[in-house]
Protein backbone atom coordinates (compact mmCIF):
# COMPACT_ATOMS: atom_id res chain seq x y z
CA UNK A 1 0.00 0.00 0.00
CA UNK A 2 3.05 2.27 -0.18
CA UNK A 3 1.88 3.51 -3.57
CA UNK A 4 -1.26 5.16 -2.22
CA UNK A 5 -0.32 5.94 1.38
CA UNK A 6 2.90 7.18 2.94
CA UNK A 7 4.68 5.07 5.52
CA UNK A 8 2.95 4.99 8.92
CA UNK A 9 -0.08 6.90 7.64
CA UNK A 10 -2.81 7.35 10.21
CA UNK A 11 -6.38 6.17 9.68
CA UNK A 12 -7.49 9.77 9.05
CA UNK A 13 -4.79 10.22 6.38
CA UNK A 14 -5.84 6.99 4.67
CA UNK A 15 -9.51 8.02 4.74
CA UNK A 16 -8.61 11.44 3.31
CA UNK A 17 -6.53 9.83 0.55
CA UNK A 18 -9.31 7.40 -0.40
CA UNK A 19 -11.85 10.26 -0.42
CA UNK A 20 -9.55 12.36 -2.64
CA UNK A 21 -9.10 9.47 -5.11
CA UNK A 22 -12.86 8.85 -5.22
CA UNK A 23 -13.47 12.57 -5.80
CA UNK A 24 -10.85 12.61 -8.57
CA UNK A 25 -12.55 9.59 -10.16
CA UNK A 26 -15.88 11.41 -10.03
CA UNK A 27 -14.35 14.42 -11.78
CA UNK A 28 -12.77 12.25 -14.47
CA UNK A 29 -16.09 10.48 -15.05
CA UNK A 30 -17.68 13.89 -15.59
CA UNK A 31 -14.98 15.13 -17.96
CA UNK A 32 -15.20 12.00 -20.08
CA UNK A 33 -19.00 12.24 -19.85
CA UNK A 34 -18.80 15.48 -21.82
CA UNK A 35 -17.27 13.54 -24.69
CA UNK A 36 -19.92 10.84 -24.48
CA UNK A 37 -22.84 13.22 -24.96
CA UNK A 38 -23.61 14.51 -21.45
CA UNK A 39 -24.13 18.20 -20.81
CA UNK A 40 -25.12 19.68 -17.43
CA UNK A 41 -27.90 22.22 -16.97
CA UNK A 42 -26.76 25.84 -16.81
CA UNK A 43 -27.89 26.33 -13.18
CA UNK A 44 -25.86 23.31 -12.07
CA UNK A 45 -22.73 24.87 -13.54
CA UNK A 46 -23.46 28.25 -11.91
CA UNK A 47 -24.13 26.79 -8.45
CA UNK A 48 -21.02 24.63 -8.70
CA UNK A 49 -18.87 27.74 -9.04
CA UNK A 50 -20.00 28.86 -5.58
CA UNK A 51 -20.13 25.45 -3.88
CA UNK A 52 -16.66 24.48 -5.11
CA UNK A 53 -14.92 27.05 -2.93
CA UNK A 54 -15.74 25.52 0.48
CA UNK A 55 -15.25 22.04 -0.93
CA UNK A 56 -11.84 22.97 -2.31
CA UNK A 57 -10.87 24.08 1.19
CA UNK A 58 -11.60 20.53 2.38
CA UNK A 59 -8.77 19.36 0.11
CA UNK A 60 -6.43 22.33 0.50
CA UNK A 61 -6.38 22.91 4.27
CA UNK A 62 -5.24 19.38 5.27
CA UNK A 63 -2.34 19.66 2.81
CA UNK A 64 -1.51 23.15 4.03
CA UNK A 65 -1.41 22.03 7.66
CA UNK A 66 0.53 18.81 6.98
CA UNK A 67 3.52 18.68 9.35
CA UNK A 68 4.68 15.12 8.60
CA UNK A 69 8.49 14.82 8.38
CA UNK A 70 8.27 13.38 4.85
CA UNK A 71 6.60 16.60 3.65
CA UNK A 72 9.49 18.74 2.40
CA UNK A 73 7.38 21.73 1.32
CA UNK A 74 7.87 23.41 4.70
CA UNK A 75 11.64 23.57 4.09
CA UNK A 76 11.34 25.30 0.71
CA UNK A 77 12.00 29.00 0.29
CA UNK A 78 9.25 31.60 0.62
CA UNK A 79 8.53 32.14 -3.10
CA UNK A 80 8.69 28.47 -4.05
CA UNK A 81 6.52 27.40 -1.10
CA UNK A 82 3.78 29.98 -1.68
CA UNK A 83 3.84 29.43 -5.45
CA UNK A 84 3.28 25.75 -4.74
CA UNK A 85 0.40 26.54 -2.39
CA UNK A 86 -1.18 28.89 -4.93
CA UNK A 87 -1.04 26.23 -7.65
CA UNK A 88 -2.33 23.63 -5.21
CA UNK A 89 -5.27 25.87 -4.30
CA UNK A 90 -6.12 26.38 -7.99
CA UNK A 91 -5.91 22.62 -8.59
CA UNK A 92 -8.14 21.89 -5.57
CA UNK A 93 -10.73 24.41 -6.78
CA UNK A 94 -10.65 22.96 -10.31
CA UNK A 95 -11.05 19.44 -8.97
CA UNK A 96 -13.95 20.45 -6.72
CA UNK A 97 -15.70 22.38 -9.53
CA UNK A 98 -15.22 19.61 -12.09
CA UNK A 99 -16.65 16.99 -9.76
CA UNK A 100 -19.61 19.17 -8.73
CA UNK A 101 -20.48 20.59 -12.15
CA UNK A 102 -19.71 17.61 -14.36
CA UNK A 103 -19.07 14.45 -12.35
CA UNK A 104 -21.97 14.28 -9.91
CA UNK A 105 -24.65 15.41 -12.44
CA UNK A 106 -23.29 12.92 -14.98
CA UNK A 107 -23.47 10.05 -12.48
CA UNK A 108 -26.98 11.01 -11.34
CA UNK A 109 -28.24 11.33 -14.92
CA UNK A 110 -26.58 8.10 -15.99
CA UNK A 111 -27.99 5.98 -13.15
CA UNK A 112 -31.21 7.77 -12.14
CA UNK A 113 -32.19 9.82 -15.20
CA UNK A 114 -35.34 9.11 -17.14
CA UNK A 115 -35.05 7.71 -20.63
CA UNK A 116 -36.29 9.81 -23.52
CA UNK A 117 -36.75 9.06 -27.17
CA UNK A 118 -38.40 11.14 -29.81
CA UNK A 119 -38.46 12.83 -33.16
CA UNK A 120 -36.94 16.29 -33.41
CA UNK A 121 -36.42 18.92 -36.10
CA UNK A 122 -33.19 20.91 -36.15
CA UNK A 123 -34.10 24.61 -35.97
CA UNK A 124 -30.66 26.19 -35.36
CA UNK A 125 -26.98 25.38 -34.96
CA UNK A 126 -24.03 27.07 -33.29
CA UNK A 127 -21.28 28.44 -35.50
CA UNK A 128 -18.70 25.79 -34.54
CA UNK A 129 -16.06 28.26 -33.36
CA UNK A 130 -15.20 27.77 -29.69
CA UNK A 131 -14.60 30.98 -27.80
CA UNK A 132 -12.98 31.75 -24.51
CA UNK A 133 -16.22 33.17 -23.10
CA UNK A 134 -18.49 30.41 -24.40
CA UNK A 135 -21.36 29.79 -22.02
CA UNK A 136 -22.21 26.14 -21.98
CA UNK A 137 -22.04 24.69 -25.45
CA UNK A 138 -22.86 27.70 -27.63
CA UNK A 139 -20.38 26.88 -30.38
CA UNK A 140 -21.48 23.25 -30.98
CA UNK A 141 -25.09 23.48 -29.89
CA UNK A 142 -27.86 22.00 -32.00
CA UNK A 143 -31.26 23.46 -31.12
CA UNK A 144 -34.13 21.08 -31.83
CA UNK A 145 -37.90 21.17 -31.47
CA UNK A 146 -39.90 18.06 -30.65
CA UNK A 147 -42.35 17.15 -33.41
CA UNK A 148 -45.10 16.12 -30.98
CA UNK A 149 -44.94 19.33 -28.88
CA UNK A 150 -43.45 22.82 -28.80
CA UNK A 151 -40.69 21.71 -26.42
CA UNK A 152 -37.26 23.12 -27.31
CA UNK A 153 -34.07 21.27 -26.45
CA UNK A 154 -30.42 21.94 -27.07
CA UNK A 155 -28.09 19.05 -27.86
CA UNK A 156 -24.46 19.67 -26.99
CA UNK A 157 -22.50 17.23 -29.07
CA UNK A 158 -19.81 17.96 -31.62
CA UNK A 159 -20.69 14.78 -33.52
CA UNK A 160 -24.33 15.88 -33.73
CA UNK A 161 -23.24 19.36 -34.82
CA UNK A 162 -21.07 18.04 -37.68
CA UNK A 163 -23.64 15.60 -39.06
CA UNK A 164 -26.86 17.68 -39.14
CA UNK A 165 -28.16 20.67 -41.04
CA UNK A 166 -30.92 23.09 -40.13
CA UNK A 167 -34.23 21.48 -41.13
CA UNK A 168 -33.09 17.86 -40.69
CA UNK A 169 -35.18 15.37 -38.74
CA UNK A 170 -33.52 13.57 -35.84
CA UNK A 171 -34.51 10.45 -34.01
CA UNK A 172 -32.74 10.80 -30.65
CA UNK A 173 -32.47 8.62 -27.54
CA UNK A 174 -30.88 9.29 -24.19
CA UNK A 175 -31.41 10.10 -20.53
CA UNK A 176 -32.32 13.34 -18.82
CA UNK A 177 -32.61 14.57 -15.25
CA UNK A 178 -32.84 17.89 -13.45
CA UNK A 179 -29.06 18.05 -13.65
CA UNK A 180 -28.46 17.50 -17.36
CA UNK A 181 -29.06 15.62 -20.58
CA UNK A 182 -27.12 12.59 -21.79
CA UNK A 183 -27.52 11.94 -25.50
CA UNK A 184 -26.90 8.25 -26.16
CA UNK A 185 -27.70 7.98 -29.86
CA UNK A 186 -29.30 9.84 -32.73
CA UNK A 187 -30.11 9.12 -36.36
CA UNK A 188 -30.39 11.80 -39.04
CA UNK A 189 -33.20 11.62 -41.58
CA UNK A 190 -33.17 14.20 -44.34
Amino acid sequence: MGIFFRANASTRERAFTLFAFAWLGLGLFGVFGLHSGFWPEHLVVIWSVYLALPLSMMFFIPMLLDRHPSNKVRSWGFIKRYSYYLLLLAFCYGLAWTSLALGAPSVVTHFFGQEFAGEYRVIAKGDGRPRWRDRGCDSYSVDVRALDSDRLTSLCSESAWTSVKVGDLLSAKGRHSQFGVMLESFDVRR
